[in-house]
């Protein structure tokens, strides 16, 4: 029997279902569907009970409780809908069958699970895939991925490290399941997706919203922005004054669902044999992608990037860019073991441009990966410095006085996310012998995070409270820079950082730590100091020469000039284009 249905995988269940054995079977439906394919599918002869998704039809409706029952991913289904059952067919990915299901029919005498499993529907033992899911989601997964990140933090990439990263994700390796997408099919005409995990105060984000209103400037468009999560961040006001619509797409167990039901039978098949942690992340940006037709998906960081890059080809986008932004994610302990055989397998993709946003990164990138340099495309920052314009004398007298900073202090400041790799107590540290070298100086610290109360408390314990400003975010950056007569950054891991570049446009000298991409931010020794080392007396002995009036001079002259000619947002918009296939100088009517 057929069902009408929005999908076609009902049908392809039913299809399998037909050709077991069992006399009763309970069907497992994890989207939504109409009252009267419920009815329908308790027609079918092998089916002895539905659990549909939760939703307002079903606290109304009339049909038997004992033979209809609804789930959710936190509960349990009414043990009566079993009623002997031995199987049950779930219509969805195996990944994604909530536990409470799975318990509740191993409880009731039911015997094997049926579900897209490595691209086709399988049968499997419930005791099995219940061992299989502990194994994989416990202490095995843990000190597997523990032991890859030693693997790649001494740089080997060895049969062994290759090994446990796809035993851990797939029996299938992620490259076939890469390598057997088609080619570029669909036709494509709308324009431009902006994939990205949210629109928080990163400088990832920023420079995202960077390009998107450069873009727009020129007439390119139409433009859409999808976030992995909540929409609703930082950035989220100033696309929203530009007109740009905003989206998000959720995989969790209800809205990916739904989103399942708009991919075809080969599409899902396909989606299926992805690792666990993907697959419904993949599906719910797929159908995204296959309702608004992107012709270029512009993905932003890893996790996006092996998500975006998925969905681009599974949805046969015709240009599918990832912008990686700092050094390769092992360095940050909480990258995927997915990652590395996933950028491996992308790197052979034509559809597919990998950027980086310096020289360093980019190698980094490739020597983890074990690919060709020429791989990984670079494209520096972008700075719009007309948005960099100082405020006028007295909105900067106002905001010193609101931040209770003397007219005759000089101030050493920051911009960033407080939290580990921006390394905020040796920030402190430094400042710390700033202070002590320097009675005249304040410190100003922008931004907000996870590690404020911490620093809080370094600053207390070196009795600095009444010379420390932290005021929090601020979208107004030239306000904040317009303060500030030398720039500090203790970050232990960057890309190329923005806020370096906007401190040289205001003319206020910056030091960093030579970590990923910053050394290639500054012109070393002329409009900053790269040390080497992250030592709190060497820091500490850069500011302080950077704080002498002569060097500032000589910043204002020589700064946004060297931003300017390096770091110019039209020189990184150009080569966006290029890498967007679609030439330079193009105007409204090419991608619309």
């Amino acid at each position: 029997m057929k069902i009408e249905t929005a999908s076609t995988v009902i049908n392809d269940a039913l299809t399998v279902l037909s050709q077991q054995k069992d006399k009763a079977c309970v069907v497992c439906v994890p989207f939504t569907v109409g009252e009267d394919t419920v009815c329908k599918l308790l027609e079918h002869p092998k089916i002895s009970g539905v659990i549909v998704h939760p939703s307002d039809l079903w606290k109304t409706s009339q049909l038997n409780s004992k033979t209809v029952s609804v789930f959710h991913v936190a509960e349990k289904p009414d043990p009566v809908i079993w009623n002997g059952a031995k199987a049950f067919l779930f219509v969805g990915f195996a990944q994604c069958i909530p536990y409470g299901v799975l318990t509740s029919a191993l409880r009731n005498g039911v015997k094997s699970v049926i579900s897209l499993y490595r691209g086709q529907w399988r049968r499997r033992s419930i005791w099995r895939f219940l061992a299989e899911r502990h194994i994989r989601g416990g202490i095995f997964q843990r000190f597997l991925r523990l032991a890859v990140l030693n693997l790649d933090r001494i740089g080997t990439h060895s049969l062994l490290a290759r090994a446990v990263a796809k035993k851990l994700n797939t029996n299938k390796p992620i490259a076939d399941f890469v390598s057997s997408l088609p080619r570029q099919g669909m036709t494509q005409t709308k324009g431009i997706a902006f994939y990205t995990g949210s629109l928080g105060s990163g400088g990832a984000e920023r420079q995202m919203v960077n390009t998107i209103l450069a873009l727009l400037d020129r007439g390119i468009g139409p433009i859409r922005v999808v976030c992995a999560g909540d929409p609703n961040g930082f950035y989220k006001p100033v696309l929203d004054s530009v007109g740009i619509a905003v989206d998000a797409v959720y995989a969790d167990d209800t809205s990916a669902n739904e989103q399942f039901t708009a991919l075809s039978s080969a599409q899902l098949k396909l989606a299926s044999d992805l690792p666990q942690e993907l697959a419904m992340e993949v599906v719910a940006l797929s159908s995204w992608l296959k309702h608004h037709q992107p012709s270029i998906l512009h993905c932003w960081q890893d996790h996006c990037n092996i998500v975006g890059g998925l969905a681009g080809l599974l949805s046969q986008i015709r240009t599918i860019v990832l912008s990686t932004r700092s050094v390769a994610p092992y360095n940050f302990g909480f990258f995927q073991l997915n990652q590395r055989p996933t950028y491996q397998a992308f790197a052979s993709r034509p559809e597919i441009t990998i950027l980086n946003n310096s020289r360093r990164g980019a190698d980094d990138y490739a020597n983890w990966l074990g690919i060709n340099r020429a791989k990984i495309d670079v494209i520096r920052n972008g700075v719009d410095l007309s948005k960099l314009v100082r405020p006028a004398p007295g909105e900067i007298a106002s905001f010193r006085s609101s931040l209770g900073i003397p007219d005759s202090a000089l101030v050493v400041g920051a911009i960033f996310t407080i939290y580990k790799f921006k390394r905020p107590l040796l920030w402190v540290d430094v400042a710390a012998k700033i202070a002590k070298a320097r009675p005249d100086v304040h410190f100003l610290m922008i931004g907000d995070g996870a590690m404020r109360a911490e620093t809080e408390e370094r600053i207390a314990r070196y009795g600095l409270t009444k010379r420390f400003h932290l005021p929090g975010r601020m979208a107004n950056v030239a306000l904040a820079l317009s303060v500030m007569n030398a720039f500090l950054l203790t970050s232990s891991h960057e890309g190329l950082p923005n806020v370096l570049l906007e401190a040289q446009t205001m003319a206020v000298p910056a030091v960093t730590v030579n970590v990923g991409g910053a050394a290639e931010a500054i012109d070393d020794d002329k409009t900053g100091l790269v040390v080497d080392k992250a030592s709190p007396d060497q820091l500490a002995l850069a500011v302080l020469k950077m704080l002498d009036a002569d060097r500032k001079a000589e910043i204002a002259r020589i700064g946004p000039e060297f931003v300017r000619h390096r770091f110019g947002l039209d020189r990184m918009i150009e080569e966006t284009l290029v890498a967007y296939g679609v030439g330079t100088g193009i105007g409204p009517t090419d991608l619309a």
